[in-house]
């Protein structure tokens, strides 16, 4: 992100938070989810939807927008005895909110087994830290605006159902799901680390 600073900017960002379009694009899962009677994923949706309009939107309006990865989990790091030795996948960069990478990467890195590793997740803040400020409050907003990203593209019937998709998916369904059982306390866990 420090380098991609010096990358002149689009003229707008490729998302932004938009709870007229998650709702959107959320009724057409939902519809999606009965017309295959799919009981697991309508009740997924019922919790998303809750949480969708609990979320007091303002919360982003602080946020600046800035080239992205836009991918940046695990399998795209690559890593050596000296650390972060490169990033590949950039077919999906663009503008927006360079937090969401953030908490993809804490997410992708640090939760094991329904757990977050905070000792993880703190290490990949701090070598963050170590290249850009990072205000207090990042890390939770970047992974409510992933939440508002991603569970739109993995809470599907679709997703659940593919054999060849569930085993490689499901990793990003259960990560959504801990954003979801965690949504109340994020603030409580990441804003320390």
């Amino acid at each position: 992100h420090k380098w991609l600073r010096s990358v002149p900017p689009l003229d707008k960002p490729a998302w932004k938070p938009d709870k007229d379009a998650y709702l959107k694009e959320w009724q057409d899962n939902w519809e999606k989810a009965q017309a295959a009677e799919d009981k697991i994923v309508m009740e997924w949706l019922r919790r998303s939807q809750a949480i969708v309009w609990s979320l007091d939107f303002r919360m982003f309006e602080s946020s600046t927008t800035g080239w992205l990865h836009w991918d940046l989990w695990v399998d795209n790091m690559v890593l050596n005895e000296h650390g972060l030795a490169g990033i590949v996948d950039f077919d999906r960069m663009s503008m927006a909110y360079q937090e969401i990478d953030v908490a993809r990467a804490v997410l992708s890195g640090a939760l094991r087994d329904g757990r977050m590793r905070m000792e993880a997740a703190r290490a990949f803040m701090d070598g963050y830290r170590e290249q850009l400020e990072v205000p207090q409050g990042t890390l939770t907003r970047g992974m409510r605006m992933l939440y508002l990203i991603e569970s739109l593209w993995w809470l599907r019937t679709e997703v659940r159902t593919e054999s060849g998709l569930r085993g490689l998916l499901g990793r990003f369904i259960e990560e959504i799901h801990w954003i979801e059982d965690h949504w109340t306390s994020l603030s409580e866990q990441l804003d320390t680390v």
